[in-house]
């Protein structure tokens, strides 16, 4: 992926604006996309959030079933102990 750096102001509440096409790459085109925020050392990182399962925090293959999170992998789990 290309790298490319964009300067915003912060306005007087603290938010800053993502640039349209950095929002249309990333597929943050939905008031409701999330986004991640972190810090490493003097960088504040903004990230796509992609959800984890909630057993084993894989982020490969999750699906939500009642706002919960699983992967495939853990599905099957609970599936053969269900069915054994």
């Amino acid at each position: 992926m290309k790298s490319e750096s964009v300067v915003r102001n912060i306005d007087s509440v603290g938010r800053i604006v993502l640039p349209r096409d950095i929002r249309e790459r990333l597929h943050l085109n939905m008031e409701n996309s999330a986004v991640e925020i972190y810090t490493e050392e003097d960088k504040i990182i903004l990230k796509k959030y992609v959800p984890g399962c909630m057993f084993c925090q894989n982020t490969d293959g999750v699906v939500e079933y009642k706002g919960a999170h699983i992967c495939k992998k853990c599905l099957v789990m609970m599936l053969g102990r269900v069915n054994a």
